[in-house]
């Protein structure tokens, strides 16, 4: 009796709101409905319908066909905000959760949970929660996200929500407590616009990513305003949120919130495997457990530097829930306890340690370690100056793309006792820098192999702007197998239009080989 009041009530309001010839589709998993699963409601529906959900956990990665419709829970005819936390869609882990990525104008999604996506694989997993994306189509989706939960999802870019060449409405959505490499809770990309609702206001917080752990934004069409009841902090936004700028880019993001989920702390941080995050981390008899929590939390200035003290244990997601990548923080040094026993095993996603446009910063006394997950880079550096790398070991990676480890536009490295060793990768598994200077010292490039179509160097490849200086290295045992013609297993030169000084120092070369058919 009470199903088929609220089924009289929902098409009382379609007549009264809704175009004579649309049509509302019900879901309901009990079978009392038009389908029991949320994809099979969007199939049938046609431009301007509604797709309305019962409550349920939905195990579906759910596209919205280039369809403009409505997809909502029970929230959007009651006003009952329960039905946000009981109808949930749930991506499985097997891409997002929901994605538009057709030209869908005035697409709505409302009152759910969304949670445990992925993100589509595109170039690499965008968009763990949902993924909005033109894919330089000729029209921008047009699209409205309101009063929903985004929350413990992941993904390379955009661990809550992806959003490229699209205009996006966020109103009374919280997105917390999802991850990624670049922008942990929203990543916007090129030629995109999002707008907060400043009356039904939104909360983002306590997300994580190696770079811009709440929102990253690149090339938007307007300057980015995010308007929310609870950000992850309360001021100096810069670690949370980043507008990157290309050539032809000026705009500027900012921040207006009224409550902050951390309070950060200004001072050293010790971390243990068997540590607990309730804990103050203000002495090694209580260590916070997670590294990443310890980045969020810890606070320092260029007149005094702070460092997050890591103890000896192996660190990673199945063991003790870290988070990775890392995302490396101005005049904040990660040291480890002993570069043997201090082990980070990245098992989670594409990169273990990030840094972006800062610097001023130690890493020190680390195993960074990956048997079974391909990484883009286990550390990657770009346009970072003042960088310490000492006694650092990454090995037995996998690695999609240039150098298990990568500097770009990077000045006043220093590096010592540097050991890359036993990674393998279709273009480039060693140790890259694309331009800067660095002093490398005392340091071992080993079993660094690379094969594939073009795979170009495998074990060290260096391009100077200013200076190069190698001293008591050791090149060995490394191969590279291209396809199309001979390229070396070491690379070093200049960027274009420098004339660097580059010295060479008591270096070792030793049995390194290419493709035998050269």
């Amino acid at each position: 009796m009470k199903k088929f009041l609220l089924i009289t009530f929902i098409f009382i309001f379609l007549i009264l709101s809704k175009a004579i010839n649309s049509t509302i589709w019900i879901i309901d998993q009990s079978g009392g409905g038009n389908f029991t699963t949320i994809q099979e409601g969007i199939n049938a529906s046609s431009h301007g319908d509604t797709i309305l959900a019962y409550p349920g956990r939905y195990y579906e990665n759910v596209n919205f066909n280039g369809k403009n419709i409505t997809l909502a829970s029970l929230e959007l005819i009651t006003g009952d905000e329960s039905y946000i936390a009981t109808t949930i869609i749930d991506g499985n882990q097997q891409g997002s959760c929901v994605r538009l990525d057709n030209e869908e104008n005035g697409a709505i999604i409302r009152g759910f949970s969304i949670t445990n996506g992925s993100g589509e694989i595109l170039y690499e997993r965008l968009g763990g929660g949902v993924l909005i994306s033109n894919s330089y189509q000729t029209n921008p989706i047009e699209a409205s996200i309101v009063n929903c939960n985004i929350f413990n999802n992941n993904a390379v870019s955009g661990g809550g929500v992806y959003i490229f060449e699209s205009n996006v409405t966020f109103s009374g959505v919280s997105i917390y407590n999802n991850y990624s490499s670049w922008g942990g809770g929203i990543c916007v990309i090129y030629e995109s616009n999002i707008t907060f609702d400043p009356d039904n206001l939104c909360n983002l917080y306590n997300n994580i990513a190696g770079h811009a752990l709440d929102i990253s934004v690149s090339d938007a069409i307007n300057d980015i305003q995010v308007l929310v009841d609870t950000f992850t902090v309360q001021d100096q936004f810069d670690y949370f949120a980043f507008y990157q700028h290309s050539y032809t880019s000026t705009g500027i993001i900012t921040i207006e919130t009224q409550n902050h989920f951390i309070e950060r702390i200004n001072n050293d941080l010790y971390v243990s495997s068997i540590g607990d995050d309730s804990n103050s981390g203000l002495t090694p008899d209580e260590p916070i457990r997670t590294i990443a929590l310890a980045l969020q939390k810890i606070e320092s200035d260029s007149l005094n530097p702070k460092t997050i003290y890591v103890e000896s244990g192996t660190y990673s997601y199945e063991l003790n829930n870290q988070i990775f990548p890392l995302a490396g923080k101005k005049y904040v040094n990660i040291i480890g306890e002993n570069v043997n026993t201090t082990i980070l095993k990245n098992d989670l996603t594409a990169y273990t340690y990030i840094m972006s446009n800062k610097g001023n910063t130690i890493l020190k006394n680390l195993t960074l370690h990956s048997e079974d997950q391909c990484l883009n880079h286990s550390i990657y550096l770009s346009q970072c100056n003042n960088i310490q790398i000492e006694n650092i070991i990454v090995e037995n990676s996998t690695i999609n793309l240039s150098g298990s480890v990568h500097f770009y536009r990077c000045f006043n490295v220093e590096i010592d006792n540097l050991i890359i060793q036993d990674n393998v990768s279709d273009g480039g598994s060693g140790f890259w820098f694309d331009g800067g200077n660095a002093i490398i010292c005392n340091s071992r490039f080993d079993n660094n192999d690379s094969y594939g179509l073009d795979p170009f160097v495998s074990n060290f490849y260096f391009k100077a702007d200013n200076y190069l200086q190698l001293e008591n290295c050791v090149f060995s045992n490394s191969d590279i197998e291209p396809a199309s013609e001979e390229y070396p297993t070491i690379s070093i030169g200049a960027q274009q239009n420098c004339e660097p000084d580059i010295k060479l120092s008591n270096c070792l070369f030793i049995n390194n080989s290419t493709d035998e058919d050269y």
